[in-house]
């Protein structure tokens, strides 16, 4: 059976296949709107509405990169590693919460239970890194210890 830090890396290299391809999606219906775009006698309507894609596949496009380099980098991380101390790769229980330390996509919902993935340089990633079980960070200055880590 898998270990919650399992099922934690699992979905959050899902959630990023998932983005991906929404992503790629969006690329592509933004492609096709640019290849449909005729040329009206209204050349600026046009010009503006070309502009207007171009720079929303931009951002489509940066959005793509960003994820890429996060599934790679949750794809690097050995959920079967434990480890002592907090560093990428990290499942830690505090009272707050547990928490991947892996990137930033927010709260999983793993069998019923709310696992935060976070960056290690997010800055409650920040507090926590390089600290062992039952060691204290302080978080938005809220005291909080660690009570697992895995």
């Amino acid at each position: 059976m898998a270990t919650l830090k399992e099922k934690a890396h699992s979905q959050c290299l899902g959630l990023c296949n998932e983005r991906i391809a929404l992503a790629e999606g969006e690329m592509e219906a933004l492609s096709s709107a640019l290849r449909e775009e005729t040329k009206s006698s209204a050349g600026d309507k046009y010009e503006t509405s070309r502009s207007m894609i171009n720079l929303e596949k931009e951002k489509v496009q940066e959005n793509l990169l960003s994820l890429i380099n996060q599934r790679r980098a949750i794809s690097q991380i050995d959920p079967t590693k434990t480890t002592k101390k907090v560093e990428l790769g990290s499942l830690l229980t505090s009272a707050s919460g547990a928490f991947f330390i892996s990137t930033s996509l927010g709260k999983l919902d793993i069998d019923g239970e709310n696992v935060f993935a976070i960056s290690p340089i997010s800055p409650i990633g920040q507090a926590m890194l390089g600290l062992a079980s039952g060691e204290s960070f302080e978080f938005n200055g809220k005291k909080d210890s660690i009570l697992d880590l895995s």
